[in-house]
This record gives C-alpha cells, structure tokens and sequence, in this order.
C-alpha cells in the first residue's frame, strides 16, 4: 500500500512538474526579455540565410510572438543601417508584405550615395597595395556608433486594427524591439509582436503555420553613376578615390576580395515558417 500511494505521489509530482515548465514557457516576463541580450534562446533554434549570414529564431507565448535575430557580417549590419530593413508576418504562410515592421529605419535626412553604401565591402584590411596605394578597411566602430545613434524608431504597417504609425522602440502594449552588440561585434536584434496585433482573435491563430520574412533594403544605380563617372572608373576603380578609400568593381563584378559590389547595393530578402502554438 506504501509503495502504491509513493508511485501516485511520485506521478502527480511529475505532472505538476511539466506543467510548471508549460507555465513557464508561455509566461513573456520571464522567457523571454526584448533586451538585445539572445541568452535565452539556444543555438538550435536558430536557423540561417546564407546570403545574408543573419540567423533567425521564431518563439511564441499565449499572448505575444518573439523573434531573435544574429548577424554577423559586418557588411551586412553596414547595409541594414544605412538602407533600412522589414519584418514581414504573413498570416496565410505567403509572401505578402502587407503586414509588418520596419527596422532599422532609414534616415531620409541623410543622403546615401552608391559608393557609401558600398563602403565596408571591401574585405578586412589586409594591408594590400594597388596603384601605388594602401586600402585600409573602414572604421567599423565609428561607423556603427554613427548609425547606431538614429536607431530609435520603428514603423508600423499593416496590423489588425492597428494604425500604421511610427513610435519608439519600447512602448507598452505595442511591438517592442531591442538590440545590441556583442564583443566581437555580432548584431542582435530582438522583436515582441502581440499576437492580438497579428489576428484581433488570439484564439483563430492556433496551429497557424505563419510566414516571416525580412527585406534589407536596395537602392537604384543612378544613371549618372557609371564607369565613366570619376569616382567610379574601371573595372577596380576606387568609389571615392584618394588614400583609404575601398576598390570595387562595376555593377555586378567582384572586387579583389571577391565581393560583389552588387550585394552592396540590390535588395536582399529571405523568409521562414513558424507554427503558432497555444
């Protein structure tokens, strides 16, 4: 009779047990923070584009959807800030872009020619020398610092029932966003996206297999801005010119290091599934 009563004893701890881990996992305060800080997600759950080198990872709680995302190429982060990027969520498991975030959000005030966008993909500095001259790698701190300084909003569009509208990165109740570096310079960013934002009825949203994607932004060549324009001559012309500056080639060729300049400039768009769980 001892053991019978320690058996049932033993069961019913197990079963609180898993449902404390339920509670857990959809308990946002606690699993998940929009910090920048990716310590609660595992590496597992990430998955990456190999165009882009940005990994992704998908979570949700009863109540809101989570996205973490790493990028670790430089270049990439360069981009991002200086042209703009959006999340996509897509309902219907398509790739439609009605509904989204924008993040970062470009700065209309500042210009953006060709070259500078360009700018950081060269390569590392590998002390080279080329016509006489250096080509030293960007000061990508400086740089980073620079953009870094204009991240602090974010656009909404496209939500149900909710206006389309621009607002800081934390607002209660709203979509929250939050990033950061880490020491060897890999860029985290973190979204929470309520799920009442996505379908006004949390409930319908069980089991729906969801599309999400993110765009980084392109930008077109100017007319102007070919291989007879001064600071973008010959097939390993310098944008820019002078000491310090970075070689590329014309539109859609590579450079010494085997970047293609083209990937400076064109628009870059990836996309992945998640099945809502409630």
């Amino acid at each position: 009779m001892k053991k019978l009563l320690l058996l049932i004893a033993l069961c019913l701890f197990s079963l609180i047990s898993k449902a404390n881990v339920l509670n857990k996992k959809f308990d946002a305060d606690t699993t998940h923070e929009v910090d920048g800080n990716l310590k609660e997600w595992s590496d597992s759950s990430f998955k990456k584009d190999a165009a882009t080198n940005i990994s992704y990872a998908i979570a949700n709680t009863d109540t809101h959807l989570f996205v973490a995302l790493k990028c670790t190429d430089q270049r990439i982060q360069l981009k991002l800030m200086r042209l703009g990027m959006q999340m996509y969520i897509d309902v219907k498991g398509k790739h439609r872009e009605g509904m989204g975030v924008g993040f970062p959000v470009k700065n209309e005030n500042i210009p953006v020619a060709p070259q500078q966008v360009g700018q950081g993909f060269g390569g590392r500095n590998q002390d080279a020398q080329q016509d006489g001259q250096s080509r030293t790698k960007p000061d990508f701190k400086a740089m980073k610092q620079m953009f870094a300084m204009n991240l602090f909003t974010l656009n909404l569009f496209g939500f149900d029932g909710v206006e389309d509208k621009k607002q800081g990165l934390s607002q209660q109740g709203s979509i929250n966003i939050a990033f950061s570096w880490d020491d060897n310079e890999v860029m985290y960013i973190e979204y929470s996206v309520p799920l009442s934002y996505i379908n006004n009825n949390v409930a319908a949203l069980k089991g729906k297999s969801l599309a999400i994607g993110w765009k980084i932004n392109g930008m077109e060549m100017p007319s102007s801005f070919s291989s007879n324009t001064p600071s973008f001559s010959g097939a390993t012309g310098r944008a820019g010119g002078g000491r310090g500056g970075n070689s590329f080639t014309q539109p859609g060729g590579s450079n010494n290091n085997g970047n293609s300049y083209e990937a400076a400039i064109k628009e870059q768009s990836f996309w992945g599934k998640y099945d809502i769980k409630l």
